[in-house]
């Protein structure tokens, strides 16, 4: 893949000359991966990859908007910071500010405002830190042995 984005539901989007695509099956003997355009009610480009190495197959389809070269930048750096909210220990703020500081002005103007980015932040250390579900019946209760 070119870049490694993902969606809100945690899905990996397909980057290609400033196009997303997002997964939407594999081909019949599994040996490809068939991708859509994320703007599917607009737009009906389609893209083939070998479900090994990505490499594009096939390009299907013209597109009927433009690509938007900050918009890419925006995504992948919004992956980079939920990455980076898991993995480190970082204060949100200093953690915001180093995912930010190196992004053109264009892509400046296009990232959500400052209290969404917080908050997205925040629900993504939530997301890792959060409570197992409920067991079902004793049998699936697991206590961890360091308690």
């Amino acid at each position: 893949m070119d870049i490694n984005v993902r969606t809100k539901r945690d899905e990996d989007k397909f980057c290609q000359d400033g196009y997303f695509y997002i997964f939407d099956r594999f081909s019949v003997d599994k040996s490809r991966k068939f991708w859509r355009c994320e703007r599917k009610k607009d737009c009906k480009a389609r893209l083939h990859t070998d479900a090994v190495t990505s490499n594009v197959e096939k390009i299907v389809d013209v597109y009927s908007h433009d690509s938007n070269a900050a918009r890419v930048e925006v995504l992948k750096t919004i992956t980079a910071l939920k990455r980076r909210a898991t993995e480190s220990n970082e204060g949100t703020s200093q953690l915001i500010i180093n995912c930010v500081q190196n992004l053109s002005q264009a892509a400046q103007g296009q990232l959500p405002p400052l209290p969404a980015i917080r908050k997205l932040e925040r629900r993504q250390r939530v997301r890792v830190q959060a409570p197992p579900p409920i067991p079902a019946s004793l049998e699936h209760l697991i206590i961890p042995a360091d308690l």
